[in-house]
């Protein structure tokens, strides 16, 4: 089988559609409220130990989302604060 492609997550994607794990794949989730001032220097820093840095903005009514996605960051946004 043919390894197509790699998937977002670090599995190669065979020809016949059955996924395979590649090496060790390191991700580091961050989350984030209304941390524009700090964001960009936690993004930087993590980016020299993972593979990934994906950034869950909570409701943030700041530029949290949008500085860490210039940086590089994959940002899951939600629309309000989900604090419980």
């Amino acid at each position: 089988m043919r390894d197509l492609r790699t998937s977002e997550i670090g599995y190669r994607i065979m020809s016949d559609g059955a996924e395979q794990p590649q090496d060790p794949f390191v991700v580091a989730c961050i989350p984030a409220f209304n941390e524009e001032r700090n964001i960009g220097g936690v993004v930087v820093r993590a980016k020299g130990f993972v593979d990934r840095v994906i950034v869950c903005d909570d409701g943030s009514m700041d530029l949290t989302g949008a500085i860490a996605e210039g940086l590089g960051a994959v940002v899951i946004r939600h629309e309000r604060n989900r604090v419980v």
